[in-house]
C-alpha cells in the first residue's frame, strides 16, 4: 500500500492511494477569492476527457463543492476489464 500527500502552496493538496485493485486520487482545491466557475468547469471538463481516452471507462469521478473549495475524487482501474 503506497498513500501519499503533496501540499502545495497554490491552494490544494494531492492524496494518492494505491491499493490491489485500484488507485484512490483525491484533490482539495482551495477557491481563490478571483475564482471563475466558467473556469474550472472548463478545465475539469478536460480532465474528465483525458481520463477517458486513457482510461476507457476504467474510472470513477465524484465532485464535492464545498464553502471554499472542490473536493475531487478519482478512482482508478486501469488493470481491471471495462
Amino acid at each position: 500500500m503506497l498513500q501519499r500527500r503533496v501540499v502545495d502552496k497554490l491552494g490544494f493538496s494531492v492524496h494518492l492511494h494505491a491499493k490491489e485493485n485500484n488507485i484512490d486520487l483525491v484533490l482539495e482545491i482551495l477557491k481563490p477569492d478571483n475564482f471563475k466557475p466558467s473556469v474550472f468547469s472548463a478545465e475539469l471538463d478536460a480532465c474528465l476527457e483525458n481520463l477517458r481516452t486513457e482510461y476507457k471507462g476504467q474510472f470513477k469521478v465524484s465532485v464535492e463543492e464545498r464553502l471554499n473549495q472542490y473536493v475531487v475524487g478519482v478512482v482508478l482501474t486501469p488493470w481491471v476489464d471495462a
